[in-house]
């Protein structure tokens, strides 16, 4: 039998209490936990270079993935909206985290090369780095960008928020779930998702003395409790 079922997602946690039985063992904890410092990653010269550059920098991660038709991790969008700040003479740089490159059907494949396209026809390579990224940690690259964007259809809590709010990094995100405390919340369209960074590189400054002052939920500790009363 289940002891207990865990939701990163509080909506989904009264969602499922109103169908079963045994409510007690649906529960919500947040999926964040202190990132291990004493690890670190090594990035490419590429990267590190592209990294060192007076531009802000924009970050995004996820995989290649269609949702009902949409790009669910809103990479188009993204590229879409670097475009249009660069060409308004805002100097930023915006890095794609691609994960599970390897595994990706012919269709996300398609999809994919479309969007490296999409980047060389606006001619904004130098400003659009696509990192694919296989078992490595996000946080330390979090640590080097300016500001860190998740446009998602949907989603569930989104732990890399967390993990850049914790980092002092001024985080947008669309409304489609519960967010970590300290998320800048927008709507899913590209023009609502625009207007948040434009807010924001506009009033950077005020954003991040902001950011300074959220606490950020570490929920190792109530799993360990959790998996030893089990």
């Amino acid at each position: 039998s289940i002891d207990k079922t865990i939701f990163v997602d509080e909506n989904n946690v009264e969602f499922f209490k109103r169908l079963i039985k045994n409510k007690d063992k649906v529960i919500h904890i947040n999926s964040f936990l202190l990132p291990n410092k004493s690890e670190r990653e090594e990035y490419s010269n590429k990267l590190i270079k592209f990294l060192n550059n007076p531009e802000k920098i924009i970050l995004i991660n996820g995989n290649i993935r269609l949702y009902k038709n949409e790009d669910l991790y809103g990479f188009n969008n993204m590229i879409e909206i670097c475009n249009t700040l660069i060409k308004n003479n805002f100097r930023i740089k915006l890095i794609l985290v691609v994960i599970d490159v390897e595994n990706q059907n012919s269709d996300e494949s398609k999809y994919y090369n479309k969007l490296k396209e999409k980047v060389k026809d606006y001619n904004i390579l130098e400003y659009v780095f696509f990192y694919e990224s296989e078992n490595k940690e996000l946080w330390p690259l979090l640590e080097k960008i300016d500001l860190f964007v998740r446009p998602t259809v949907v989603d569930g809590y989104g732990v890399s928020i967390a993990e850049a709010i914790y980092l002092g990094i001024p985080s947008i995100a669309t409304n489609v779930c519960t967010r970590p405390n300290g998320t800048i919340l927008c709507g899913n369209s590209r023009n609502e998702i625009y207007n948040s960074i434009l807010d924001v590189l506009n009033n950077y400054d005020v954003y991040i003395k902001k950011i300074k002052q959220v606490n950020i939920k570490d929920s190792s500790n109530e799993l360990l409790e959790l998996y030893n009363n089990i």
